[in-house]
């Protein structure tokens, strides 16, 4: 069904409708075939006065349209010389305004050749998805068993890329939703007659699983680039929806894995990618972990929005365990030198400087501390991040052996204890012996500590 959305006036140099008709339908008849039955006739009511970004919504489109497959809104009006041309599809089946595009021509001959042209730019022709995993899938292109006389300007053919739409029917076949499957695509890699094998990409586990029941149906929907870029927007997948600044994007396509940085993202998430004539393979890192991998066909949108898990907090959770761990370390040194220290004191029977440096250790910050502090921080952490507590889990397990492993509070009771006996065992000031016991009780000591 082709709608003329200009009215003829005899003012106008303008073609006849039943001219302009015929010559449309020969065409489609020479270059399809019996794949489309072509009707073309005005626009009535406010269709007559659309404009070509504009569109309606369903429940205001006429009754009739229900019995099409397809719907080409073609616009055309006669300015300084020429004629300008617009058009746009609009699938029946999943409720979808296609793009816009345009055209001009000087001279009425070539009027209905331009036309024809711009209605096969916009036809974006439908295939039943028959079986699909997370890598392959199988579909099925509508009246392909009737192939077209112009076999190359078949749009389903080697390297066509489709999106899967999902449509959910009431009992009477009205549609109560229709949802396309996010961040998915299909890319035709070779055509069997109305059979087409295809890749997958998705940044989904398992894009196209679905419950196969008489009122659910999924279908694949051609799609072509546009030569304009597309803003993406890097989002925590959280309740929040905080913009991830300085997360780095890189891209590739399907058949060329030379990877191309377009850059990091700005402080509100956000990064341009630029048009490309083919489906690109997005990474989105954070420093070296790699988020997310999505694909993306520049321009089918304007602004697309990606959530990917917030790496904010594992960085900090990471540094955090990492300092953790250098304070660990560096306890230990400083208790190893402490108690060599006391031992060296204690068998020189230097009792109150063993007793000053013991209490300097007691001091320092033991296993219970350390472990206070990791389940304050792994408490903060949201547990229902199953990411990030995958990814942090493992350091928190670390950092717990080697407190426990290093900090152990046996050494520290042994030299005490040391220290205690000296001081309990110290002979009256003057005595010859006044070294003695000390030395003797330390050299104990520190042969229990060392052990």
């Amino acid at each position: 069904l082709c709608l003329l959305l200009a009215p003829w006036k005899p003012q106008d140099p303008w073609p006849l409708l039943d001219q302009l008709s015929q010559a449309l339908q020969q065409q489609a008849d020479a270059v399809v075939g019996s794949a489309w039955q072509l009707q073309v006739r005005p626009a009535q009511g406010e269709l007559q006065t659309l404009g070509p970004q504009q569109q309606l919504p369903w429940e205001q489109v006429p009754g009739d349209w229900d019995t099409a497959d397809k719907v080409f809104l073609l616009g055309v009006r006669w300015a300084s010389g020429s004629f300008h041309l617009w058009c746009r599809e609009v699938d029946v089946f999943s409720r979808r305004w296609g793009p816009v595009h345009t055209d001009q021509v000087e001279g009425v001959p070539l009027l209905p050749r331009v036309a024809f042209g711009l209605l096969l730019r916009c036809f974006r022709p439908l295939a039943r998805v028959d079986t699909g995993d997370r890598r392959r899938a199988l579909i099925q292109a509508r009246a392909g068993m009737r192939p077209w006389r112009d076999a190359p300007a078949d749009p389903v053919r080697p390297g066509a890329l489709l999106v899967p739409i999902v449509r959910y029917d009431d009992r009477e076949g009205n549609p109560r939703r229709i949802r396309e499957v996010p961040w998915t695509f299909l890319l035709v890699r070779k055509r069997e007659g109305p059979l087409a094998h295809c890749d997958v990409y998705s940044g989904l586990r398992n894009p196209l699983s679905l419950r196969r029941r008489g009122r659910t149906r999924m279908v694949a929907m051609l799609v072509r680039p546009q030569a304009r870029p597309t803003l993406l927007q890097v989002l925590s997948n959280d309740k929040r929806r905080i913009p991830l600044e300085g997360y780095e994007v890189l891209s590739y396509g399907p058949d060329d894995p030379q990877t191309e940085v377009l850059g990091w993202t700005d402080h509100q998430g956000r990064i341009v990618i630029p048009p490309s004539p083919t489906l690109r393979l997005l990474l989105i890192r954070s420093g070296q972990q790699l988020l997310a991998r999505i694909p993306c066909l520049p321009g089918l949108h304007p602004r697309l929005e990606a959530p990917v898990p917030n790496d904010d907090q594992r960085l900090e959770t990471e540094a955090f365990l990492v300092a953790l761990q250098q304070e660990v370390i560096d306890v230990v040194i400083e208790r190893q030198i402490l108690i060599r220290r006391i031992e060296r004191h204690l068998a020189q029977g230097r009792v109150q400087e063993a007793d000053r440096l013991l209490q300097q250790l007691l001091r320092l910050p033991g296993r219970n501390e350390f472990e206070a502090r990791l389940d304050r921080r792994q408490q903060s952490l949201d547990p229902s991040d199953r990411w990030l507590q995958a990814r942090v889990g493992r350091l928190f397990r670390d950092t717990r052996t080697l407190v426990a492993r290093y900090l152990d509070s046996r050494p520290i009771e042994l030299i005490t204890q040391a220290v205690q006996r000296a001081k309990s065992g110290q002979p009256p000031s003057g005595s010859r012996d006044s070294g003695k016991p000390a030395s003797s009780s330390a050299g104990s000591g520190s042969n229990r500590a060392g052990s």
